[in-house]
């Protein structure tokens, strides 16, 4: 359940409605609350931590020590009950992330990004799952525009894979959001829920449930019920504050005409120690322990009471909950904030700092953010009384260790917000170029993985140009690499190579043979794409030579993973096989996960172009399932794509249609011209198939405005050409897919499939020494395939070969990998043939059987062939009707009234 709404009370009011409704329903029902903050006032893992830390019941203010003691105690229940080793092993990778979400040291600070990450979302996911079994959970998560992309990916996750459990996943935003939630998808039930104004009736009955007693005889006082109305708006917690104002000052009351100037006017009225607690929570952020006010004051020099915290919650300023505070809403916070003088701000900032810094220095993110708003403001304002004179210094070391470890978790947006707060900061101070470089790097690398190449192109031309003044040829080989990845995925290939090609280069004579290595793997990496097939296993042998030296079996993997795709693409599918296996068992030997779900999503594609469907699917499932975990969208989405493959050619066009639209928008969302041109293939077939006329052609348009700048080589050109074919365009599809065919031989890669579809064009314009010479270029090996025989077929009908048509038609329909589409041209060869030989019974067996298979299915242009067909060569109808001549291109029409007829005379 999403809830869109500005209103703090409105959200509060349904989730207890939500909690309430559920617990009427039998079981207790846990709820679990969360929120996110703004970039740099948290951790991006904090709503998620303070949710867990919430279940387990960990009191803020312990130290690490009793914070793991206590989660090893209640993990251990929870898990391991039955006294299981698995128990206790999930038990303690639980403990481990927790203390990692809280910002504490634990063995996932030694994992990679995507392992660290990975073992993130099955913990939580494994925690929720076991708890449900116990009773309903719910899971509240406010505040979702902060979040974070790996809080999203978390989230969506969960609602994935625990759907069968008792389990809601609330979350609230404010209107207008740019994150991608909730997520798109079809295993899930989501409601979304968009808070509107109160009516009149409506803010009537809230306006009496705060009011209370404030009334006028025993009876409401409607003057100033209407008052209420007019002055909030319908706003819940205009209201609630209103309420507050009458429930102080009576009925009679003045009511201020806007939200900020009643809250500054409820600030004013506050006694001095109760300001000074607010005004420290205001600095502090949203929300926190109290004991971190506590803390908070004793670095400032100034006294605490606990009582103050509960009187600022008796006049609905904070919510205290245990031993956590909370602001009522966004609006008192930001107020609050705005009414402390600069001097005062910057020296809370660093107040809380100071504190931090003594009680949980690994909480990096917070140190940066209040470092360095406290150093921001004394740039603006000067030296301040109580400001460490080090400020700026300290900001700038908080924030490049905050943006690293961002970059490494894969928290891409906050790596880009800390570096660019630190390099303003340097350039405040006016610190050489030389000292920003490391911070550009890292930010550029950030808005690569962003898919923000603008941004990410400026810094790297700044940084490029700074190392070859300074001759630093280390630092202009990362640059150039990082360029090279940039133009390699806006789809500059010849630019691409030209930056590789010189940062190895560079690499070579600095002798730096580790950072050589990723240079040429990725260097023959984009050969692999619109290159060289040739030059790809030149860079993939010398990289593997530096591998070797350096005994790194993971480079040695990626290596072998590599060399798959090049088997893949020059249609060896049995050595692609070998190798992704070998592949995958060390990466998954070596724990990473990443490099096995790589594998493996191009293994299923290897199954699929095997035309071993089951098998692909199955592997598609487990690597989608894998991606998701990890937050690969990128994958996910290859997966989908696979999946719409599978759906078109199983015959459920719908449901391919709907996968290959969404893969569509999420690989132009990332901003991917390789998996673009994937996704639009299998859409453009589905579109034909469909009969969908104006949108086929949107989408060939599209194919061909990223022909040449598309990563993915010829695939947007056998896209055109196949669905040209699809519907009997042979003239289009020849022209094109012969554009294809040269562009393969160039770069060294199997041309099978296009030679199929070469063939079939050929015998859609009649051209019968084309299409044998097109067959006649496909390997013996390929031979046995389906789509083969079925082109095999069509040219020997085109042939006058009988027998030939015939038993090429009955290899398709006793193949298991055949698809609908071949079984419907078959049945099109082979019915002429029949005819040929007076076989009227076994022609009409052969149209009918696929005319209702396909009927079934909802290609109108298949149908529409074999009905077509069917009057031709029967010389009647079929019972569904005589087709629609109209959905077929020029060239099955030419081919169809070329097949021999049943003489109807005899």
């Amino acid at each position: 359940v999403n809830v869109v709404g500005e209103s703090g009370v409105g959200k509060t009011r349904l989730v207890d409605e939500l909690v309430g409704e559920l617990d009427d329903d039998g079981d207790r029902v846990l709820l679990l609350e969360g929120a996110c903050a703004p970039y740099g006032e948290s951790n991006v893992w904090a709503p998620i931590a303070s949710a867990m830390a919430g279940h387990f019941d960990l009191a803020p203010h312990t130290t690490p020590e009793e914070v793991r003691a206590q989660a090893q105690s209640k993990a251990l229940a929870l898990m391991s009950g039955d006294g299981s080793e698995i128990g206790e092993i999930e038990a303690a990778r639980a403990v481990e992330v927790l203390m990692h979400l809280l910002g504490y040291e634990s063995s996932l600070d030694t994992l990679d990004v995507t392992m660290r990450r990975d073992l993130v979302q099955r913990a939580i996911t494994r925690v929720i799952e076991l708890r449900c079994e116990r009773g309903p959970l719910v899971l509240w998560i406010d505040d979702v525009h902060w979040a974070d992309e790996v809080v999203i990916a978390l989230l969506h996750h969960l609602t994935v894979s625990i759907a069968r459990c008792p389990f809601v996943l609330l979350t609230s935003m404010r209107p207008g959001a740019d994150n991608d939630w909730p997520a798109a998808t079809d295993q899930i039930t989501t409601v979304t829920v968009t808070l509107q104004p109160l009516t009149r009736a409506e803010t009537d009955v809230l306006a009496l449930e705060l009011l209370g007693e404030v009334e006028v005889g025993g009876a409401p006082d409607l003057r100033l019920l209407g008052a209420l109305f007019d002055r909030s708006g319908g706003n819940p917690l205009f209201l609630q504050q209103l309420a507050e104002v009458v429930a102080e000052d009576g009925p009679a009351s003045e009511l201020p005409d806007s939200l900020r100037a009643l809250i500054a006017a409820r600030l004013d009225q506050l006694l001095p120690e109760e300001r000074r607690v607010l005004d420290n929570a205001a600095t502090f952020g949203l929300s926190g322990p109290i004991v971190a006010l506590e803390r908070f004051a004793n670095a400032m020099g100034q006294p605490f009471d606990r009582a103050v915290v509960a009187q600022l919650d008796a006049k609905g300023l904070l919510e205290v909950e245990g031993t956590r505070w909370k602001f009522r809403s966004d609006s008192v916070r930001e107020t609050t904030y705005q009414m402390i003088t600069k001097s005062a701000r910057a020296q809370r900032h660093a107040g809380v700092a100071a504190s931090l810094a003594v009680a949980n220095p690994g909480q990096l993110d917070d140190l940066a953010h209040h470092t360095a708003a406290a150093a921001e403001l004394v740039a603006e304002i000067g030296d301040v009384a109580l400001v460490p004179a080090t400020i700026t210094t300290d900001a700038i070391r908080y924030l490049t260790a905050a943006a690293q470890r961002a970059s490494d978790s894969g928290s891409h947006r906050l790596a880009v917000h800390h570096t660019t707060r630190a390099l303003a900061l340097l350039e405040a101070q006016g610190a050489p170029l030389s000292d920003r470089v490391p911070l550009l790097l890292l930010r550029a690398a950030g808005a690569i993985e962003q898919r923000r190449f603008a941004d990410a192109h400026a810094d790297i031309d700044v940084v490029l140009a700074d190392a070859i003044a300074r001759k630093d040829t280390v630092t202009e080989a990362e640059a150039r690499r990082r360029l090279g990845a940039l133009l390699h995925l806006t789809g500059d290939r010849d630019n691409a190579r030209l930056e590789l090609g010189r940062s190895v280069e560079l690499l070579r004579v600095a002798d730096r043979p580790a950072l050589l290595a990723e240079a040429l793997r990725y260097r023959g990496f984009i050969e692999l794409f619109g290159g060289s097939a040739a030059d790809a296993e030149w860079f993939f042998g010398e990289a593997e030579a530096q591998y070797v030296e350096l005994s790194d079996e993971r480079g040695l993997a990626y290596i072998d993973q590599h060399r798959a795709w090049l088997s893949f693409l020059s249609g060896d599918l049995e050595l692609a096989d070998q190798r992704l296996h070998r592949a995958a068992d060390t990466l998954n030997r070596l724990g990473d996960r990443t490099g096995v779900g790589w594998a493996f999503g191009l293994l299923a594609f290897v199954r699929f172009y095997q035309r071993r469907f089951g098998e692909a699917e199955d592997l598609a499932g487990v690597v989608q399932g894998e991606a998701i975990q990890r937050g690969d969208d990128w994958a996910a989405a290859m997966m989908q794509t696979l999946l719409a493959d599978l759906r078109l050619w199983q015959g459920r066009l719908p449901e391919a249609l709907a996968n290959a639209e969404q893969a569509r928008n999420r690989f132009r969302r990332v901003g991917d011209l390789f998996g673009l041109g994937q996704s639009l293939a299998a859409l453009v077939r589905s579109q034909v198939a469909l009969g969908q006329t104006t949108a086929w052609q949107r989408t060939v348009e599209e194919l061909l405005a990223i022909g040449d700048r598309s990563p993915a080589g010829p695939v947007p050109l056998l896209a055109v050409a196949g669905a040209a074919m699809h519907r009997g365009d042979g003239r289009t599809a020849s022209a094109v897919v012969r554009q294809a065919i040269e562009t393969m031989e160039q770069r060294t890669t199997g041309t099978f499939e296009a030679d199929v579809i070469d063939a079939i064009a050929s015998v859609q314009l009649g051209n019968l020494d084309d299409a044998i010479m097109s067959l006649d270029r496909i390997p013996a090996t390929a031979r046995e395939h389906p789509f083969v025989a079925v082109a095999a077929a069509l040219v020997a009908v085109l042939a006058d070969d009988d027998e030939e048509a015939i038993a090429q038609a009955e290899q398709v329909r006793n193949t298991d990998g055949a698809t609908y589409l071949d079984r419907a041209m078959a049945a099109v060869a082979a019915s002429a043939a029949h005819a040929s030989l007076g076989e009227r019974d076994a022609a009409r067996t052969c149209l009918e059987g696929a005319l209702d298979e396909c009927l079934g299915i909802g290609d109108v242009v298949a149908t529409a062939l074999l009905q077509t067909t069917h009057v031709h060569v029967l010389g009647h109808a079929h019972d569904s009707g005589a087709g629609d001549r109209g959905v077929l291109g020029d060239g099955w029409i030419l081919l169809v009234d070329s097949l021999t007829a049943v003489d109807v005379s005899a």
